[in-house]
């Protein structure tokens, strides 16, 4: 079952958006240290950066399947 290139792209857009705000969120977790604020901040950029990852690869496969031709 094949999904429509605009999905692609736009999972592909999504992971990208969720890892960048996964990734600007790190500084926070080091400045936050001594609180108990810093666990949910570390939970959510990681929990942020799993979805982002998985979004990001399925855009990212599809993409490149698509180009290449095999889809």
């Amino acid at each position: 079952m094949g999904t429509s290139s605009a999905v692609r792209a736009g999972a592909f857009v999504i992971g990208c958006l969720m890892l960048f705000i996964a990734a600007s969120h790190v500084p926070e977790v080091g400045r936050e240290s001594a609180t108990w604020a810093s666990m949910g901040v570390l939970a959510g950029s990681l929990t942020a950066a799993t979805f982002g990852a998985m979004a990001f690869w399925v855009g990212a496969r599809g993409i490149v399947a698509r180009l290449i031709g095999t889809c």
